[in-house]
């Protein structure tokens, strides 16, 4: 009788750990691949017209970035695709590397761009004299309410606007986006 108790909850417990395996949510960074709607934040450091190349790195690169001055000034990017068929998007998050240009705060908000006509914006982010990453979480897509879809996901342009006109400027030095999906 034993060995049948065992064997029974030896597959109980075997089909437990495959639920939770397939269950077990996974990230996937993408990164800007191309110049998106806007291009008005200026290029400091990196030898080509193409801004996105200045934000674009695995790994931070604070000899090249991108620098603003004044405010209401978008700065957009197109994104890889992320090879993603038919998983379940459970958020999205945008990252920013960035820090104020000079010892005042600065502000930006992060900015979606849906179907090449609406720009949404995300909460105004606080700039310091340091470099320190900001984030902007969205659950769902802001633009229809509706979880996100892989389509939408591979079809993201996304960038900043500056907000603040005074008190100096903001530099952006990476940006990326982590999808979060079953």
């Amino acid at each position: 009788m034993s060995k049948q108790i065992n064997l029974a909850t030896l597959i109980v417990v075997l089909f437990v750990v495959i639920l939770v395996g397939f269950a077990t949510a996974s990230t996937l960074t993408i990164r800007p691949n191309g110049q998106g709607y806007y291009a008005n934040w200026t290029n400091v450091g990196y030898n080509s017209s193409s801004e996105w190349l200045c934000v674009n790195e695995n790994s931070v690169n604070n000899s090249d970035y991108l620098v603003i001055w004044s405010g209401n000034v978008l700065e957009s990017f197109l994104f890889e695709d992320t090879g993603l068929t038919n998983e379940t998007i459970n958020n999205i998050t945008f990252y920013f590397y960035a820090k104020s240009y000079n010892l005042t705060q600065y502000q930006f908000q992060s900015l979606i761009r849906v179907n090449s006509t609406k720009n949404i914006l995300g909460s105004v982010k606080n700039l310091t004299s340091n470099y320190n990453y900001y984030a902007q979480v969205y659950s769902t897509n802001p633009a229809t309410g509706n979880p996100w879809t892989v389509s939408e996901i591979n079809e993201l342009e996304s960038g900043m606007k500056s907000t603040q006109s005074v008190n100096g400027g903001g530099i952006v030095s990476q940006t990326y986006t982590v999808v979060d999906y079953n």
